[in-house]
């Protein structure tokens, strides 16, 4: 089905493989609503669920439930402005929800995902890639899968943009992280929570002037692995009131993050530690 004008789908389950991975249901104009309220789409494992194609701005997707897709919603092209909320999202098989440009250079502007609720990928999360000024807030992710690699948040490249009010537990044994940021810079990651399995809390790869603040992270009392991660190409970074339960915040960068503003820190709890330069030991003084 190819949307091209505002749309209201009628409320039903419907069971629609997708074996070309072109889509189901492909939104090939702008300016246009889609309303799936009441709306579950079934697939089989393999291709795509709701497909955004092309040059695109104005576009707002909401209301549908979308389970066993290989990706379930899938945004391929250059973007400003689309709104995807009010989803409820299961079993993907790949990725449950990403924002991809279709060639290297291409920007996406003012992408808004929010209301989620993101249910066992077999692989990995939500991505924005190359996005500006753009939001990923009040997003539900969990995941009781054992063997999955999962970031569950992530942005690559862009800057500006908002992570913030947003929920993701798992139970993950093969790691990776909960919010990922890579190669993005003065964005703002706030007031969310994490507790978590076998895998790292936050990671931040070559990204600078981000500012994290006010997130609970809470690793499994067993595990090995990291409540944050800042790699040695991040500066100027910002951490700050957060409260951090289990696990190393493993600071791999030069000086240079902020560790106390305002006269407000960080809390290390049952058993978390700071390792890295900072001599206040990532807190206040």
């Amino acid at each position: 089905m190819r949307i091209t004008s505002d749309t209201v789908i009628c409320p039903n389950a419907y069971r629609i493989p997708d074996p070309e991975e072109n889509g189901v249901i492909i939104i090939a104009a702008s300016g246009v609503t889609l309303i799936g309220e009441g709306v579950t789409l079934q697939g089989n494992g393999r291709g795509v669920a709701i497909k955004l194609a092309g040059r695109l701005h104005d576009v707002t997707v909401g209301g549908f439930t979308i389970l066993d897709y290989y990706n379930s919603v899938e945004c391929y092209g250059h973007f400003s402005d689309i709104l995807l909320h009010q989803m409820t999202i299961k079993g993907s098989r790949n990725m449950h929800l990403q924002v991809t440009p279709s060639q290297d250079g291409l920007e996406n502007h003012r992408i808004v995902i929010e209301d989620i609720v993101a249910k066992n990928s077999f692989n990995t999360g939500i991505a924005c890639r190359s996005c500006f000024d753009s939001v990923v807030r009040r997003i539900s992710s969990s995941n009781e899968n054992a063997d999955v690699m999962e970031s569950n948040l992530m942005l690559f490249g862009g800057a500006r943009n908002l992570i913030e009010i947003n929920s993701v537990y798992t139970r993950n044994e093969s790691g990776c992280n909960a919010i990922w940021i890579s190669k993005s810079d003065n964005n703002i990651i706030q007031n969310n929570e994490m507790n978590l399995g076998n895998k790292d809390g936050s990671h931040f790869y070559g990204s600078s002037h981000n500012i994290f603040r006010g997130n609970r992270i809470v690793l499994n009392k067993n595990s090995q692995n990291s409540v944050e991660i800042l790699d040695a190409k991040s500066s100027g970074n910002e951490f700050y009131g957060n409260e951090l339960h289990v696990g190393m915040f493993k600071d791999r960068s030069d000086v240079g993050s902020i560790f106390c503003v305002g006269g407000v820190g960080n809390e290390y709890l049952d058993g978390a530690y700071y390792g890295g330069p900072d001599p206040h030991h990532g807190t206040c003084p």
